[in-house]
Order: C-alpha cells, then sequence, then structure tokens
C-alpha cells in the first residue's frame, strides 16, 4: 500500500459505497471543481495544527467547517504522513 486510495480499495468490501475507483474517474473526469475547493480546506486545517496536539472540536471550532469535512481531512492528511492522530482524538503536526 502507498497512499490512502489503497486503503479505501482495500477496505472497500466493509463499505456499502461506490467502488473507490469509480468515484475516483468521477473526479479525474472534469470534477476539478472538487479538488479546488478541498486544497483550501486542507491547508486551513494544517495551519491550525502545530505541534502540540489539538482535539478535534477544537479545530473545528475554529475552522468554522462542518465536523464531517475535517474529519475527512484529517483522515486523508493522516494517511498522507502529514499529521499523527493521538489517543482522544488528538491531531498534530507530523
Amino acid at each position: 500500500m502507498e497512499n490512502e486510495t489503497d486503503v479505501m480499495e482495500e477496505l472497500s468490501h466493509l463499505v456499502h459505497a461506490e467502488p473507490v475507483r469509480a468515484a475516483s474517474s468521477d473526479r479525474d473526469s472534469g470534477n476539478s471543481q472538487n479538488r479546488e475547493e478541498t486544497d483550501p480546506d486542507k491547508t486551513r486545517i494544517l495551519q491550525l495544527l502545530d505541534a502540540y496536539p489539538q482535539h478535534i472540536d477544537q479545530l473545528i471550532e475554529t475552522s468554522r467547517m462542518p465536523s464531517d469535512k475535517v474529519s475527512a481531512i484529517l483522515l486523508e492528511l493522516e494517511l498522507m504522513g502529514a499529521i499523527k492522530h493521538h489517543p482522544g482524538n488528538y491531531f498534530s503536526i507530523s
């Protein structure tokens, strides 16, 4: 496994959802607007994090983003190796 897509492909049998490859091809086939919206959000979350772990609720409140979006961004960043997930839903920069 090399990235988050590989993880999602391996775990896709556990979730009743569209396969990851189909979702990826939708994104690649012209839905570049989602990528543009996601990147600033990732940047915003990364700006809020530092070496001292912060609770997810604090990140949600400070970023003023919906909790599901913050959770998804944190998971992506964790899978990329950019951040660390600590016990109790605390996160910090790797």
